[in-house]
């Protein structure tokens, strides 16, 4: 014998419903236990779901950021590559111009 559960039926309905149904009270209290452990059962799965479903969209928002922070990361290194790049030719170029100076300070210097 089994009971037909609708989503909207309270406990006590479905309880009253087993009682009219079965002859021995026995019978009644077992069907009675058995109808609320599945009750409970199915309220259990759907909160797992839930939390399940939760807990793969926190997942995936934290995945996002971290790929996120990694693009950030390569992109920031790659600006500073270019940026040292420019500071080292720069610093190349001001020591050339003090060294071109200096020649020309010693060359007037034999001549004069």
């Amino acid at each position: 014998m089994s009971i037909v559960m609708k989503p909207e039926a309270k406990i006590s309905d479905l309880m009253n419903t087993v009682n009219r149904l079965t002859s021995s009270p026995r019978q009644a209290k077992v069907i009675e236990y058995t109808t609320y452990y599945e009750i409970m059962n199915n309220k259990l799965s759907s909160v797992n779901q839930s939390n399940h479903s939760q807990i793969k969209k926190e997942i995936e928002a934290e995945n996002q950021r971290a790929a996120e922070s990694k693009v950030s990361d390569v992109d920031l290194a790659s600006q500073l590559t270019v940026l040292t790049g420019r500071m080292i030719q720069r610093n190349t170029n001001i020591a050339l111009i003090a060294q071109t100076n200096l020649m020309r300070y010693g060359v007037l210097r034999l001549l004069g």
